[in-house]
């Protein structure tokens, strides 16, 4: 079997398992009644059981979760209309309960959260991108500006999901305006990876967390093509190549954060060699499952997984 014949059967295993398990286990987390003034609120802490008086929004990039199941060709969710209408229900909650600046909560009241808020406006502009929601921007621009006005992230990841997310409100609306706030962030992002030689997690490089920038820029880089950034990603996918074993295996406790997950995406589209040792780890069960993972971190990482499946069948890979 070609390399790129075994990565599509490898991803399209997990994509089966995330099709059985993974979409009903988020649906269940969300609010479904129609009448209901939390309806498409995806914190099921926050609507159903009332244990805190706020929404984590984190939660609410599941959003596009249930979308990338509208649109994989095999998914038994394909173009299902309920779907749509959930998603649709998901990003209205956001635009009406964001905070008056543009930020959002995660775990702490009146937290005004940079990665929270830069992840969700990724997830929600691609979601508006994947299903071709046109309207309203109004919330992208209003999280974007807020973003804009902080200071980037030293911990890359979130600037990575705030630079993606400034790229695809510039796709969405025209305004030149984020296409600078992008061009800002990246420069960051540039510059202290000249310094430090790695995205870096708190002060050190993390294997899994250098999987999740490579993935964000990649969705970057797929819509832009820019040369610097793909020289910079191709940097990053060396080094997390050479960290890792022919069987996908590493050393977690040498990373700064002592992740253990790997996403897939980056890997997949510049088909690298360090693709090759994630099938090894997949078809072997030696790897960090999306579902094995707690509510609030299989979201993201099958929406990796879904993302990775998609650019195959795009690719007729």
């Amino acid at each position: 079997m070609s390399l790129s014949r075994s990565v599509g059967a490898a991803v399209s295993l997990v994509t089966r398992d995330i099709f059985s398990f993974g979409i009903p286990r988020y649906l269940s987390l969300v609010d479904k009644n129609l009448r209901s003034p939390t309806y498409g609120c995806s914190d099921r802490c926050y609507w159903k059981y009332r244990i805190k008086d706020y929404c984590n929004f984190r939660f609410q990039e599941g959003g596009r979760l249930i979308g990338l199941a509208t649109q994989l060709h095999d998914s038994p969710y394909r173009a299902n209309s309920i779907l749509v209408d959930l998603c649709r229900a998901n990003l209205n909650y956001a635009v009406k309960n964001t905070n008056r600046n543009g930020s959002v909560t995660e775990v702490y009241p009146y937290e005004n959260s940079y990665c929270a808020t830069a992840m969700l406006a990724f997830a929600l502009s691609e979601l508006m991108i994947g299903l071709k929601i046109t309207e309203p921007t109004s919330l992208l621009e209003c999280m974007l500006r807020w973003l804009g006005a902080q200071k980037p992230s030293a911990v890359i990841n979130q600037s990575a999901a705030a630079a993606a997310a400034s790229y695809n409100t510039f796709t969405i609306t025209g305004n030149n305006e984020f296409l600078d706030a992008y061009s800002r962030i990246f420069s960051f992002i540039q510059e202290d990876y000249a310094k430090k030689g790695f995205f870096s997690e708190y002060g050190g490089f993390d294997l899994g967390y250098s999987t999740l920038t490579c993935s964000l820029l990649a969705h970057v880089y797929l819509k832009n093509s820019d040369k610097q950034l793909h020289q910079l990603i191709q940097s990053e996918l060396r080094r997390i190549n050479d960290s890792l074993g022919d069987n996908g295996e590493f050393d977690e406790n040498t990373m700064s954060r002592k992740t253990q997950f790997i996403y897939p995406f980056a890997l997949v589209v510049f088909e690298h060699p360090a693709v090759e040792k994630l099938v090894n780890a997949i078809s072997n069960q030696n790897f960090l499952h999306p579902l094995w993972m707690d509510d609030r971190y299989f979201v993201p990482l099958s929406i990796d997984y879904l993302s990775s499946s998609l650019w195959l069948q795009e690719h007729s890979l």
